[in-house]
């Protein structure tokens, strides 16, 4: 009788692949369909809940970016920096 050790690790390293193989698929359809085009602007405006010395605290994230590249679903950016007196990325 034979055993193979590590069978449980190369699975889960099957299923990774395969989970980011369809990642990249769904990427190059939205991409393809052009829903996502080079020198588009990606924005996020959220709260992000941090806890400091037991204090449970909000602070507010502004990130912004820039797509300048598109090759097989992968997007190439550039981050954006947000202007307190505008109130704008």
């Amino acid at each position: 009788m034979h055993r193979f050790y590590g069978t449980g690790l190369v699975q889960k390293k099957l299923e990774a692949t395969e989970l980011i193989n369809e990642k990249v698929n769904r990427y190059q359809k939205v991409c393809s369909a052009g829903a996502i085009k080079i020198g588009d602007e990606l924005r996020i405006n959220k709260s992000y809940s941090s806890i400091v010395d037991d204090k449970k605290d909000s602070v507010p994230v502004y990130i912004g970016c820039k797509v300048t590249e598109i090759v097989n679903g992968k997007l190439t950016v550039v981050f954006i920096g947000y202007d307190e007196e505008q109130g704008k990325i």
